[in-house]
């Protein structure tokens, strides 16, 4: 399946929002779930991980994660993140949002709703990208610091 970032969105066909029955009926079987009070999460056998958060009754889809085995099918904007050069693919993302942000190893685009961790210290095993609903990092902006790409 092909996972298109929009921000602050999903990763379409995923959006914000949906409760996890509409997100298992596009994405598929569960490979892992795992539910507290007020949240749920789950990995699909496709690919991506799904943190869902709400009353019990009203469970809604917050934040997307994928790891580099989802190859080519995550897309932003005609990019895909998993492919070619790391810096590259950096230099697109900061091109839409210059204000990148890094904290605990995460890189955090505030402007376009993405974090990745791997794609700015050389650790590929480490390569992942979340997509995440407004407001999800803000408790954690006082604690980030700017980065520059080098």
């Amino acid at each position: 399946m092909r996972y298109e970032i929009e921000p602050y969105v999903g990763a379409l066909p995923l959006r914000f929002g949906m409760p996890p029955d509409t997100v298992r009926e596009i994405a598929g079987a569960t490979r892992f779930s795992k539910k507290k009070p007020g949240s749920l999460r789950e990995i699909y056998v496709g690919g991506a991980a799904c943190t869902f958060e709400g009353a019990p009754d009203r469970l809604a889809l917050v934040e997307v994660g994928f790891a580099k085995d989802i190859g080519p099918a995550l897309v932003y904007r005609g990019t895909a993140l998993f492919e070619g050069p790391r810096r590259a693919v950096l230099r697109r993302l900061i091109g839409d949002d210059a204000e990148v942000k890094e904290i605990a190893g995460f890189l955090v685009f505030l402007k376009l709703g993405i974090a990745m961790i791997g794609f700015h210290d050389g650790h590929e095993e480490d390569l992942a990208v979340t997509v995440f609903e407004r407001g999800r990092w803000d408790a954690e902006i006082l604690k980030m610091k700017a980065y520059k790409l080098e």
